[in-house]
């Protein structure tokens, strides 16, 4: 009798334990590792894709603009992008014959940091170039030769609203790449967790 009481308070006592969340599975973490290289050689891709358009147009305007400040603004630009594909070039981040789904996934997301610390860090210098075109009328002379010719467009982008506007984009650039980096590091202790 002992024993069915011993097992019948175990049995209760196990079965009145809340029941946790039920962790995520091999399979879903090896599916979520193979949707992540994906996801990573894509982004990769388009990424110096972008950067390579970039690049082409500023070794376009460096031929052809004149003026030491616009020169010195585009050679600038140039650079630092030059600077970001050195960065970037090691290429995507992939699972290696003999490696796990988890350490995988640890690893990329470890690389998508850095690569978010990387790009806060590089955008602010391209600080001197937008300053440099912006004071030799780069943003000016660029509408003149679209065509247009609003007097009220023409003062703004003359004027201190475009330095604003470029001021605008790069604080967003900071925010969403710290924001990026936070939800990097839950998802990394998630998986550390695991």
């Amino acid at each position: 009798m002992g024993g069915n009481d011993r097992e019948r308070s175990h049995e209760e006592l196990w079965k009145s334990q809340e029941e946790e969340p039920m962790r995520i599975t091999t399979e879903e973490v090896c599916a979520r590792a193979r949707r992540q290289e994906k996801v990573s050689v894509w982004g990769h891709r388009v990424f110096l894709s972008a950067v390579a358009l970039m690049l082409g147009a500023c070794l376009y305007n460096l031929l052809r603009v004149r003026g030491p400040l616009l020169l010195f603004a585009e050679a600038w630009a140039f650079a630092t992008l030059c600077y970001i594909v050195w960065g970037f070039w090691h290429g995507p981040i992939r699972m290696r014959p003999a490696e796990s789904c988890l350490p995988f996934l640890r690893r990329e997301l470890e690389g998508k940091i850095q690569g978010m610390r990387r790009l806060r860090r590089v955008a602010p210098l391209l600080v001197p170039a937008i300053l440099a075109a912006w004071w030799g009328d780069g943003p000016l002379l660029g509408a003149k030769g679209w065509g247009i010719s609003s007097p009220g467009l023409l003062k703004f982008v003359g004027g201190p609203g475009i330095l604003i506007v470029m001021a605008v984009l790069l604080g967003l650039e900071w925010l969403l790449c710290s924001k990026a980096v936070r939800k990097f590091y839950r998802e990394l202790e998630e998986l550390r967790a695991e």
